[in-house]
């Protein structure tokens, strides 16, 4: 299970996806593409529950047959007025299940687009949402809200504000800013998002003391965060076959080499970002060199090769984060390669493939 809560296919790479979105659902695996319909939880608390939604003035939000979606006076018995909600984020109301609250576009910026029912089968960045703290209704991909029309009655469209990228985090008074400039929401993908502009809390060059600003919501390691106070690293030696360990030469070299218990170039520490990084230099992460070609390449010269090397994690994070999976695979995130120990050029490790083979499975002892 990825950190996004995609289920990942070992041998393809490929994620576990209901893909009509119904009830009974074909599962097929496909490209991964981080919709609802790739979406998974590793909990038993997968019931959906249903609610009656309250706004001000005892306004409800209903539904009408066909896509309308507004609000009217709550009465406990309509059963227009009784939404269920889901774990993958879809509101739907009990008279279609087969539809969900959504926003009838993105294409705009502007608070003009309506809410509306649509397909849950269809655009699942529309349909997603997030009840937070502050009591709004948030679309998970937007950030905008559900919003009451002050305009017109029983209307029901999308409400934000919002600064620019790169905009500064800092300590305040509370009681002198905009309330929603202190309000943050946590996506089901780990980002925190302020609700004021609809960026995401960044900390963008990846450093020790590194400067946190708002940024456009790219879902990359720099701007994923954790609600748990289990963030402490672990240190481990990764342990390949024929009693061959992962180590740090210095620089940029990573390889292997016969195992040393208390050997400092083999230790690494093990982030809860992905990162995999050695304990002589906190700054730098285990990496692909790059994603440019979808070759399994052998290392023959250095101009020619794609291979597994050291580099500063504040720069191209998909490069660098790293999941340790069940098949004993050390794999790539973004590209879906493994970490493989050469076969051709002893000591060098190289991405690959995945074929199950002793050469692309390892065994963590920790310090």
């Amino acid at each position: 299970m990825s950190y996004t809560g995609e289920l990942l296919n070992a041998y393809s790479g490929l994620a576990l996806t209901a893909k009509d979105g119904i009830d009974p659902s074909k599962l097929t695996l496909e490209e991964r593409d981080d919709s609802s319909f790739q979406t998974w939880k590793a909990t038993n608390k997968l019931t959906p529950i249903y609610v009656f939604i309250h706004g001000k003035n005892n306004q409800c939000i209903s539904y009408e047959n066909g896509y309308r979606v507004y609000t009217e006076t709550c009465n406990s018995q309509a059963s227009n007025q009784e939404w269920i909600l889901f774990p993958d984020g879809t509101i739907r109301p009990i008279e279609w299940l087969d539809g969900c609250i959504e926003i009838a576009s993105l294409s705009s910026a502007a608070n003009t687009i309506s809410i509306q029912a649509g397909r849950c089968s269809e655009s699942p960045e529309l349909h997603k949402w997030v009840f937070s703290h502050d009591g709004a209704i948030r679309n998970w991909k937007s950030q905008k809200v559900i919003d009451a029309s002050e305009t017109k009655a029983g209307y029901l469209a999308m409400e934000s504000s919002g600064t620019t990228p790169g905009s500064s985090v800092v300590i305040h008074e509370c009681e002198t800013l905009d309330d929603t400039a202190l309000r943050w929401a946590m996506s089901y993908t780990g980002e925190l998002v302020n609700a004021h502009s609809g960026l995401a809390l960044t900390a963008k060059d990846g450093t020790s003391t590194s400067k946190l600003t708002l940024e456009e919501n790219d879902s990359s390691s720099f701007q994923t965060w954790k609600t748990t106070n289990k963030l402490t690293p672990v240190d481990a030696y990764i342990h390949g076959q024929n009693n061959q360990c992962i180590y740090y030469n210095g620089r940029y070299g990573v390889y292997t080499e016969t195992c040393s218990k208390g050997s400092s170039t083999q230790q690494w520490r093990l982030y809860p970002d992905g990162t995999i990084r050695p304990i002589n230099w906190l700054d730098g992460c285990i990496e692909i060199a790059s994603l440019s070609s979808a070759e399994n390449t052998i290392y023959i010269q250095a101009e020619n090769t794609i291979y597994i090397q050291a580099g500063y994690c504040s720069g191209s994070p998909e490069l660098h984060e790293w999941v340790f999976s069940n098949d004993g695979a050390i794999r790539n995130w973004k590209s879906q390669k493994v970490i493989d120990m050469s076969e051709t050029e002893a000591g060098y490790l190289v991405p690959w493939d995945f074929h199950g083979g002793m050469n692309q499975i390892w065994t963590l002892e920790y310090v």
